[in-house]
């Protein structure tokens, strides 16, 4: 809660405290004919609080839908997919405003995960999702855009009837960590020890979401008993949640600073992951010191109302629908995946009722500021990536349209971009 105060405050500042520097001197500035959201000179987060805050509610929650966030023409915005995939290699694209992905059959696919984690190797799981990457930036929409992917699986391989053994590295925190970190570190764009490459100019190459938090690993053989893994609990003490199952998560945090964060269907103790303050706030945000942007699986936060059935403390009945969304973004969940079968209940669909329904949720009375700090932090992604500077002087971007054919790089089946 406290991060997200300071976070609010941060907002106010880029939109109070800007315009006064600007007034008090800085001519340069004040001359400029372009918005603080398309000026280099500020920082990512400054531009897209600028930029948030020219949204009316409608197009706010419109941009919160992980495969329907549509453009925005008076602002520039163009339309974006956040759910796109690359578990071992780039498999598919939210290029349609559903579900429904763009799957890629001429891109490479790498040996999978398991295979990586028993190789012991992290510097060539480094290579590997360096290599990820190149192809991505290759084959994405103008070599700019959809550069969101929900990998790597980082959850812990216990028993062997899971059926997502295959995307996990191992049953180790450690060993997880290790492997992953470096996954993260290739995607994006960094030196093995999570900083920016230099030849990157300051972007990012692309965001890895690192997934499913927390203790999402068991699969239960009836949908909606104790231990399915939509809807069932995962019960623990605070130290097998700290030491076990969320230790791969802080270390791969501290160590590769991944953009992104998944989290899971279950709940834990009782309370669904995507609506889960101590889960997404108190321990990735505050004490684990993530400062990227979180994103649900695909209707999780639908089955928050539709599965969970669950009823907060302060409740005499579960959830509804506009509830168990404020519910969820009021807890840091930023981004809602809507797969499809839930999409009229997206949190582009319900926000702007539950905004103006003033729902008390566990942390706040749900309102617009809920939203707006989500929407900086997918903005301030957006912005790490390129989107909205001189995309063709960007180098990953020249980088990626040298090796490709002259112009294939826009409009073309060989790519699909």
């Amino acid at each position: 809660m406290r991060l997200r105060l300071i976070l609010l405050a941060s907002v106010l500042a880029v939109l109070i405290v800007v315009p006064i520097a600007v007034s008090s001197g800085q001519q340069r500035r004040s001359a400029d004919p372009i918005p603080i959201y398309l000026n280099r000179s500020y920082s990512p987060v400054e531009r897209a609080a600028d930029l948030v805050s020219r949204m009316t509610l409608t197009e706010k929650a419109s941009q919160m839908n992980s495969s329907a966030a549509p453009a925005i023409p008076r602002l520039g915005v163009q339309a974006y997919g956040w759910w796109n995939e690359a578990l071992h290699g780039v498999s598919r694209l939210q290029l349609e405003p559903s579900g429904n992905a763009t799957v890629l059959d001429n891109t490479t696919s790498y040996p999978i995960s398991l295979t990586l984690g028993s190789s012991w190797d992290p510097n060539l799981m480094y290579r590997e999702a360096s290599a990820i990457s190149d192809e991505a930036r290759e084959v994405v929409p103008n070599n700019s855009l959809d550069l969101d992917f929900y990998s790597p699986t980082v959850n812990l391989g216990r028993d062997p009837r899971w059926g997502r053994n295959d995307e996990t590295f191992s049953e180790d925190p450690l060993l997880t960590s290790a492997i992953a970190s470096q996954y993260v570190d290739g995607l994006e764009g960094k030196d093995q020890h999570g900083n920016l490459l230099p030849q990157g100019g300051g972007y990012l190459k692309a965001i890895a979401t690192i997934k499913h938090y927390a203790a999402n690993n068991t699969e239960g053989d009836l949908i909606g008993g104790p231990t399915d893994r939509l809807t069932g609990t995962s019960n623990m003490d605070e130290r097998t949640l700290r030491e076990y199952y969320t230790a791969q998560f802080r270390q791969i945090i501290q160590q590769a600073h991944p953009g992104s964060i998944m989290s899971a269907y279950n709940s834990v103790n009782n309370i669904p992951s995507p609506a889960n303050v101590h889960l997404i706030d108190t321990l990735a945000r505050q004490t684990f010191g993530f400062r990227g942007y979180f994103t649900s699986d695909c209707d999780a936060v639908y089955e928050i109302y539709h599965g969970h059935h669950w009823q907060p403390p302060g409740y005499s009945r579960p959830l509804n629908v506009n509830e168990a969304r404020a519910f969820a973004n009021a807890a840091g969940e930023d981004l809602n995946c809507n797969a499809g079968y839930a999409d009229s209940f997206s949190y582009g669909n319900t926000l702007p009722a539950a905004a103006r329904e003033r729902i008390p949720t566990q942390t706040d009375v749900f309102n617009v500021n809920d939203m707006d700090t989500s929407l900086v932090r997918l903005f301030t992604a957006r912005m790490r990536l390129g989107e909205f500077d001189d995309v063709a002087s960007e180098p990953w971007v020249k980088a990626a349209r040298a090796r490709l054919a002259p112009g294939s790089w826009t409009n073309s089946d060989a790519n699909n971009a």
